[in-house]
């Protein structure tokens, strides 16, 4: 991916401020996966090389590090803390090692999705399915609306592909028949094209079936109908909003916004479908019929309601994207001024999906390490060694680690820029280059071999959508003390851009505390206790609590030294 400057790539995607695997094998861990952390089953990615997360970033010394990782070749691991000399590895204090480790791959699960376990059992005669969607970039062909599973289980899709086709099937439940799926012609629905602008638009799409025609509305003008006058029984698997069943597994994730998806148990009037249009989703049906409505009210969360007597209530699989408003939203509102969602009657609802949505790799644990109790406060590492693709190559795994809650504060407390080392996180499943030292643009680096997530605040999804949130249990290499911005001039701006700092106080005999973002977000207060705070590095990501700790703090007689840029 081409890198961008930061003013492009907010400007561009609209962000806010704020495969052959070497050695290990992946089949024994599939039996696992199917319903790994909670998540019904889901289509795997493997992620070859060497991984890992920790389950917190920071923590007490006394406490106990977990290490999250999947790995598909041999390893050895070493924890260290960062020694006294500035981008000297062979400094690196090893505190504990676990040498000679077997390979244990577990893939990542990446799609999300509105799973809805309570699915449609009527005997129906006729059907609508209505709903706004707004398309990202399509690759192949995504669902809709499923109760499906591919090929053995199959009553309802409605689909669409790159070149805006709508499929629409409906079939008896049991194994697909290609006599009950049709394909609207090509742009039936409009889709941006890869090679062309990212165009994006609120559509209205409702599929009829009236018993015996099927006909496809876009926009209140009908783009195709079929004869069909087949018979529809449920198969027994589960309603989703955004994902199909593909051999008993969530697939074909959906790259779009969705705004009011409603089933009716009848099919609506032409003049019933303009009349829904015009409403730009603004108004939820009242209607007998309904066989389930989600009006994507709640704006938070992993809960969908469904407003129907069904009760068919959703489950968001992997987050999806919240706030985005709905068809009737105008976005063109003051960036400063004192715009109130809540207070606008047009905004509408709509939830964002994308097909490489993930926030928790939901890998276990494989290591433990009790942190000494007398541990000094610093940037530790989790540094495992490895060989793939014949190289030798080296996968730092950062966190800090605090005074021990025995111990009183130092006079100084340093804050680590960790909400910035995650927002600059692309490519967090990345194989490292062999060389320490690397360039880590705001696109990150070369994407692992079977193309796993790669989104960062600096850039968007696979299918274009705007990065807004980004996953804690998650690797993220970019924060390697290794890991450089500009490349001749050796420049960073993440973790090792904070070392010297560190490197100095030591060495001049300055004890000091440290603590991440999230620390100081959970506890504004704790800053009372230092007599200084200095904020180092590239600390741009300060949220509401952040921010009001430090301005107490401050009113309070604390002194700043702020070196951060």
């Amino acid at each position: 991916m081409e890198t961008s400057t930061r003013r492009e790539f907010l400007q561009q995607t609209g962000v806010g401020l704020a495969v052959a695997t070497l050695g290990g094998s992946w089949e024994g861990t599939q039996a696992a996966t199917d319903a790994v952390g909670g998540l019904p089953p889901h289509r795997p990615l493997e992620v070859p090389g060497v991984h890992a997360y920790p389950a917190e970033h920071s923590l007490h010394a006394g406490e106990t590090l977990q290490l999250h990782v999947s790995a598909s070749v041999p390893y050895d691991l070493a924890i260290c803390r960062l020694g006294p000399r500035f981008d000297d590895p062979a400094g690196e204090e090893v505190l504990a090692e676990f040498l000679a480790q077997s390979p244990a791959p577990h893939p990542i699960h990446p799609g999300s999705y509105i799973y809805v376990h309570k699915s449609l059992s009527e005997a129906v005669h006729s059907l609508s399915v209505e709903l706004w969607i707004r398309p990202w970039y399509i690759s192949g062909t995504q669902a809709i609306l499923s109760q499906y599973n591919h090929p053995d289980q199959c009553s309802l899709a409605l689909m669409v592909n790159a070149k805006g086709q709508i499929v629409f099937y409906l079939g008896d439940g049991g194994k697909y028949h290609a006599d009950g799926e049709h394909i609207s012609p090509a742009k039936s629905l409009h889709v941006p094209q890869p090679k062309g602008p990212l165009n994006i638009r609120w559509q209205h799409l409702v599929a009829v079936w009236d018993g015996q025609v099927k006909r496809i509305y876009v926009d209140g003008r009908k783009v195709a109908e079929w004869r069909w006058e087949g018979k529809v029984n449920w198969s027994a698997v589960p309603l989703r909003w955004g994902a199909a069943g593909e051999a008993g597994k969530a697939s074909h994730f959906l790259d779009a916004d969705l705004a009011m998806p409603t089933i009716y148990s009848r099919s609506l009037t032409e003049e019933e479908i303009r009349q829904r249009f015009a409403d730009k989703g603004l108004t939820v049906p009242k209607d007998a019929s309904l066989l389930g409505c989600w009006p994507l009210q709640e704006e938070k969360g992993e809960h969908v309601a469904d407003i129907s007597a069904h009760q068919r209530h959703g489950r968001i699989i992997n987050q999806g994207t919240w706030m985005i408003g709905g068809p009737s939203f105008d976005a063109n509102v003051p960036r400063f001024g004192d715009y109130d969602p809540a207070k606008d009657t047009k905004r509408g609802h709509g939830l964002r999906l994308a097909s490489d949505d993930l926030y928790d790799c939901r890998w276990p644990v494989r290591h433990t390490w009790k942190i000494p109790e007398d541990a000094k406060p610093g940037l530790y590492v989790a540094r495992f060694r490895f060989e793939y693709g014949k190289t030798e190559r080296y996968q730092y795994v950062t966190f800090i680690v605090k005074r021990s809650k025995n111990r009183p504060p130092a006079p100084l407390l340093v804050l680590a820029a960790t909400n910035t080392w995650r927002a600059y996180s692309s490519t967090p499943f990345a194989i490292p280059p062999a060389p320490r030292k690397q360039v880590w643009g705001t696109g990150g680096i070369t994407n692992g071999p079977t193309n796993p997530p790669a989104f960062s605040f600096y850039r968007a999804h696979a299918a274009g959508q705007g990065t807004l949130q980004l996953g804690l249990r998650m690797p993220w290499p970019v924060a390697s003390p290794y890991v450089l911005y500009g490349g001749p001039t050796e420049y960073s701006h993440l973790a090792r851009a904070e070392r010297p700092l560190h490197v100095w106080l030591e060495q001049n005999g300055y004890p000091y505390d440290i603590i991440s973002d999230y620390d100081l977000h959970k506890q504004p207060d704790l800053l009372r206790s230092y007599r200084a705070v200095i904020i180092v590095g590239h600390n741009e990501y300060w949220s509401i609590p952040m921010y009001e700790g430090l301005r107490q703090y401050l009113q309070g007689g604390g002194q700043v030294i702020n070196l951060s840029g």
